[in-house]
């Protein structure tokens, strides 16, 4: 069973403007980090304008995906996964070690992101600790495996896709030994299906696991 997917970590001021943007995924769709920091920005304000309560949007969907919303003072957490179900516990970690660590900076900022670079590790950290992440930075969250979409690529690739559509994660091993190829054939595959967008990599206990979003 796969955890939460995470898919990307934005901290940004509660007038729009990005502070940290952490990525767990292909950047070949991802939306420009101003445009989309207004956006959320305008979500959260336009909720507490209807709604009289201070940080009243906490979720909203885009293109299949989850956006989590919290406010921390004067930023916001913004974590983007697969489905509805809150990662509050890692936006409550994020949020009060990020104010803890730069709520001097963060009252007098003047545009510099990169006196918050070394928060990135720790993000990592603790987001790759407590769901699933995308070490290989190729899953493409907009790109699903469907039935339509496996019968579409080369013949050679689709036992390996439907593999790990029912296995939903697995070692090139493992999916080697269930559509009885090569190791080196599978692994040709796979990388495939990386390169499309439709496989992410995670590390569990020194194994690398391809998994679907």
């Amino acid at each position: 069973m796969i955890l939460l997917i995470v898919y990307a970590v934005y901290i940004i001021t509660n007038d729009g403007r990005p502070l940290v943007s952490e990525y767990f995924q292909s950047h070949a769709n991802l939306p420009n980090d101003i445009n989309l920091s207004a956006l959320l920005a305008s979500v959260q304000m336009f909720s507490e304008d209807i709604t009289s309560t201070k940080g009243a949007a906490e979720k909203f969907q885009l293109r299949g995906m989850t956006y989590h919303l919290k406010k921390f003072g004067d930023f916001q957490i913004v974590m983007v996964t697969d489905g509805d179900s809150s990662p509050a516990k890692l936006i409550n970690n994020l949020g009060w070690r990020f104010m803890q660590q730069y709520v001097d900076e963060i009252e007098d900022w003047n545009g510099n992101t990169g006196i918050f670079l070394d928060f990135h590790p720790f993000i990592r950290e603790v987001v790759g600790r407590e769901s699933t992440i995308d070490i290989a930075g190729t899953l493409d969250p907009t790109k699903k495996l469907t039935t339509a979409v496996i019968f579409k690529l080369p013949k050679d690739v689709q036992n390996t896709a439907l593999a790990i559509v029912s296995l939903e994660s697995a070692t090139a091993n493992q999916i080697a030994e269930e559509i009885d190829d090569t190791l080196e054939n599978v692994k040709s595959y796979l990388a495939v299906l990386q390169e499309e967008g439709y496989l992410g990599l995670k590390d569990e206990s020194g194994e690398k696991v391809y998994f679907i979003s």
